[in-house]
C-alpha cells in the first residue's frame, strides 16, 4: 500500500508548455540551454529544441528532441568498415 505513489522515478509532463508556443520555439530553434523562468523549466538541449517534458522531484526537465534517425552500422562487417571511413572524410 505504502508503495502506490512511489512506483516511478519521475512523470512526463503533458502540456506543460502550451502546444502552440512548443512548436514556434521548436521551429525556430529559441531554446536556450538552462533554467527559463517563464515556463519554470530546466532546459538540457543544446540544440534549441525540446521534446518531452519531465518531473523529478519536482525539479521540472525539458529533454532535448529525439533524432529523427539513427546512425546504424551495417551487419556485413567489410561494409561497416567502408561506412566507418566515409564519416571521417
Amino acid at each position: 500500500m505504502q508503495n502506490e505513489g512511489q512506483s516511478s522515478l519521475y512523470k512526463v509532463l503533458k502540456n506543460y508548455v502550451p502546444s502552440g508556443v512548443l512548436k514556434k520555439k521548436n521551429s525556430s530553434k529559441t531554446w536556450l540551454y538552462g533554467y527559463n523562468e517563464k515556463y519554470d523549466l530546466v532546459v538540457i538541449s543544446k540544440s534549441g529544441q525540446i521534446g518531452d517534458i519531465i518531473s523529478i522531484s519536482g525539479l521540472v526537465i525539458a529533454l532535448p528532441l529525439a533524432p529523427k534517425e539513427i546512425f546504424k552500422r551495417d551487419k556485413n562487417k567489410r561494409r561497416s568498415n567502408k561506412e566507418n571511413e566515409n564519416l571521417f572524410v
